[in-house]
């Protein structure tokens, strides 16, 4: 998830994602930009209390550069991308994971 100037929508954003109706493991991985706000900061805390969302940092703020650093940190076998303000349904990784495995 690269992110820039996400600190209002951080939360929610990652919240949705851990809460998702998959059966499979997930993890977050936020890639984080140079901000203006604390989209770091929020960022480390969300880490700090959820063992499932890990951090690496986009020091150009580029989206590719920051999906190429989060994508070379995952373990699992399957990427879906989200965006730090995104709004998703309940079961968006669920049929993305279907969609990609039929």
């Amino acid at each position: 998830m690269p992110v820039i100037n996400e600190e209002r929508h951080l939360q929610h954003a990652i919240d949705q994602i851990l809460s998702q109706n998959y059966a499979g493991s997930l993890e977050v991985i936020v890639a984080v930009g140079p901000s203006r706000d604390r989209t770091a900061a929020v960022a480390a805390d969300i880490a700090a209390r959820e063992h499932r969302v890990r951090i690496v940092e986009n020091p150009s703020g580029k989206t590719p550069a920051g999906l190429n650093a989060a994508i070379a940190m995952a373990i699992g076998d399957v990427i879906v991308r989200v965006d730090g303000h995104a709004m998703i349904p309940n079961n968006y990784v669920a049929v993305a994971v279907d969609t990609l495995q039929n």
